[in-house]
């Protein structure tokens, strides 16, 4: 099953950071878990928690 797209890119950044302080809060067992909860990539929220930094950021 995929996942769904979140609307903007602006949403998606937010999904993102909620899964992770969620994850952070343990309010979710696993990373995976809170991923899903927020339906955004488990690598890419993997990857943020590793240090990656947005395509924009990436930019400047």
């Amino acid at each position: 099953m995929g996942y769904k797209r979140v609307s903007s890119k602006a949403h998606f950044e937010e999904h993102i950071q909620k899964a992770i302080s969620s994850w952070k809060d343990n309010q979710f067992r696993s990373i995976r878990a809170a991923a899903t909860h927020f339906q955004v990539p488990y690598s890419t929220v993997k990857a943020r928690m590793a240090g990656r930094r947005t395509a924009a950021q990436a930019r400047e």
